[in-house]
């Protein structure tokens, strides 16, 4: 009597058949539908073009090379008597008198919502304001606005005093105060 087989076959053909003629409609199906994805794709991202051509941007004059001169700034509060902030802070308005640009961030939050540390960009040399609102954790506890520039350096301190208390900072940056390549140079 002959031994039967009980070797367990589960890639017979007709299993590597329907796995085959799935991935050809799979294959199929994609070729067919690509140049329809990449003319919705190409036409949301002129959409996004169109407006923002519409939306005028402030351009700044005279950019040579790949980051534009800025005047870096730090806005903080912290006390030097303990590391760990004393307040939070919230940046409620900016401006300057030349046209200038002022952007910010945000550090690290300290709680949901809540910074104590921003930084800063000014993309022209002129008179800038900044206001902020303070909300004391801790006093005493002092706000400092610190230019931190290898040219020149130069911090302006306001103390806080009640909760919700407004902070306004008059600075100027100088066209020395601009550079392209601040973390090489400092």
């Amino acid at each position: 009597m002959k031994p039967r087989n009980r070797e367990v076959n589960i890639f017979n053909m007709s299993v590597l058949d329907l796995l085959t003629g799935a991935l050809g409609a799979f294959c199929f199906l994609t070729l067919a539908l690509f140049p329809s994805y990449y003319k919705s794709h190409r036409s949301g991202a002129k959409s996004g073009a169109q407006k923002q051509a519409a939306e005028p941007q402030p351009r700044v004059k005279g950019l040579a090379g790949p980051v534009p001169p800025f005047a870096y700034l730090s806005l903080g509060a912290f006390n030097n008597d303990r590391p760990d902030a004393c307040a939070t802070l919230e940046v409620t308005g900016s401006s300057s008198e030349s046209g200038g640009t002022l952007s910010f961030f945000p550090g690290a939050e300290i709680a949901s919502g809540a910074y104590a540390r921003f930084f800063l960009f000014a993309f022209a040399p002129g008179a800038y304001h900044l206001s902020v609102r303070v909300r004391p954790i801790r006093t005493p506890c002092d706000v400092n606005l610190d230019l931190e520039n290898p040219n020149n350096q130069w911090t302006r301190t306001a103390s806080v005093r009640g909760a919700g208390q407004p902070v306004d900072f008059d600075f100027n940056i100088l066209s020395t105060d601009l550079n392209s390549d601040l973390w090489k140079n400092g």
